[in-house]
């Protein structure tokens, strides 16, 4: 494994670069993490995406969008998020845990993932973010083998020990901090090559503060000030460090919208009320605008493998 990172912009805008991502998950997708099963017609994904439409489209940023390939969500929808922001793969069924699945299933998930979602959009899919961040070398043997290009998912953080006891006491059981690894899959902190047996593929971590690795992503959010949020984008900016700032569908919603169910009362940001929780994700999106350059993760590959090959 060889570490590389595209650090400034070519041209004009001499920023270091950034991916805004969300991952796309449905109700019944959240509930499974919290260990109870959701039968009803599942209106998230919805109500979410054209909010995301319009919020991407004040904010004029091109993102990328994960999405479970078995959801579903709604063909027109999916469409449209295509014809300006890349769809990457968040597995077939958003299994948990997920790097523990046997090589037959990882590939299920995987390739599977990536042929129903080229026959919707009718692009390719180069990218991938497993569920939960739960990757690992068997992960990356998969991604390869099915021809990705990249993976989105190391939380390279000893936070991530509190992070699985977070959602297991979400979900009322200690499954998601046994049935999970505790530490992570590795701990480089920039866009790095993994060599596998079936050939490469980047890596696009997580981004987490110098110090003391603590994660940055919006779920974290919720519980950071703005100026401690500010002082840490800025920093890994200054320092000309790729980043990366993941949201998902749910962040876009609120309790008094129709049909969600009242379990997901639980999850971050659910106790705010939906014009306070669309601000928050549109000024924290814009903060990471103000400090980067940023684009979809798939057009950071070119500028990352000449990289590797300048190192």
């Amino acid at each position: 494994m060889s570490g590389a990172s595209p650090h400034h912009a070519s041209g004009d805008d001499q920023r270091p670069v950034a991916t805004i991502s969300v991952d796309l998950d449905g109700a019944a997708t959240h509930l499974q993490g919290y260990g109870q099963e959701h039968s009803s017609a599942d209106g998230l994904l919805a109500t979410a995406i054209p909010r995301l439409l319009q919020l991407l489209d004040e904010t004029g940023i091109r993102a990328t969008a994960f999405v479970v390939a078995g959801d579903q969500p709604p063909a027109t929808l999916l469409r449209s998020l295509a014809e300006r922001h890349e769809i990457a793969a968040h597995s077939v069924t958003h299994p948990m845990p997920f790097a523990q699945l046997s090589a037959p299933e990882l590939a299920r998930e995987v390739g599977g993932a990536r042929e129903i979602l080229e026959d919707r959009v009718g692009l390719p899919v180069v990218g991938f973010r497993a569920p939960n961040w739960d990757t690992g070398p068997a992960v990356w043997q998969a991604l390869a083998e099915a021809r990705y290009g990249y993976d989105a998912s190391l939380l390279p953080t000893p936070w991530q020990i509190a992070i699985r006891a977070v959602l297991a006491v979400g979900a009322r059981s200690f499954r998601p901090l046994t049935a999970m690894r505790p530490i992570p899959a590795g701990w480089n902190r920039v866009p790095h090559l993994l060599a596998t047996d079936a050939g490469s593929i980047w890596q696009f971590p997580v981004p987490t503060s110098r110090t003391i690795r603590f994660p940055v992503y919006h779920t974290v959010r919720f519980r950071l000030s703005q100026t401690r949020f500010d002082r840490i984008v800025a920093e890994l900016s200054r320092r000309g460090e790729p980043f990366g700032y993941a949201f998902h569908a749910i962040d876009l919603i609120a309790m008094s919208d129709r049909g969600i169910p009242s379990a997901l009362r639980r999850h971050p940001g659910m106790d705010m009320d939906l014009d306070a929780k669309l601000a928050l994700l549109r000024s924290s999106i814009r903060t990471v605008a103000e400090h980067f350059r940023s684009v979809p993760y798939v057009e950071r590959l070119p500028e990352s493998r000449r990289h590797a090959a300048d190192g």
